[in-house]
């Protein structure tokens, strides 16, 4: 889950998975907040093996990667996940690992503060954030390592 930096939207609605073999590199299309057309976005490796495991188990056909339950949670639906049980579905994990207070947002503010530390145009485009700004106000850490003007001079 650290691999990943998509909005909990983004997630739910997540409908084509490929793999990009010239680059070997595997790719999500993806439909932000207020994007009116989908956007490629990179998926790291091991998230790719964990959602093809998933599908291999999935008891239902469906367009949509994650998918809804009915029932108590108990029969399989094609339905898309819905927002709310994704963000159950984080916060029971969480607490099976002794993590308290973990929201789905909490994975994207992670990838992108760790992206933004390497390179922030980086972080921009994997968010999708239309400005750098809106990247370097959520994602850069203001701290400042000591000697950083040494030598300027």
């Amino acid at each position: 889950m650290t691999h990943a930096f998509y909005q909990t939207t983004e997630v739910t609605y997540i409908q084509r998975l490929r793999s990009v073999q010239a680059e070997k590199t595997v790719e999500l299309e993806v439909l932000g907040k207020n994007q009116t057309e989908a956007r490629t976005a990179p998926l790291s490796h091991e998230a790719y093996a964990s959602i093809q495991a998933w599908l291999a188990r999935r008891p239902v056909e469906s367009a949509y990667l994650f998918t809804s339950f009915a029932g108590k949670g108990h029969r399989p639906t094609a339905r898309p996940m819905h927002l709310s049980a994704a963000w159950r579905a984080v916060q029971r994990a969480a607490r099976r690992v002794g993590l308290a207070h973990v929201k789905p947002h909490d994975f994207r503010r992670f990838v992108g503060t760790e992206l933004a530390k390497r390179d922030i145009r980086l972080a921009q485009k994997a968010l999708g954030h239309k400005c750098i700004e809106t990247t370097a106000r959520h994602y850069v850490l203001d701290e400042l390592a000591g000697g950083l003007t040494d030598g300027l001079y």
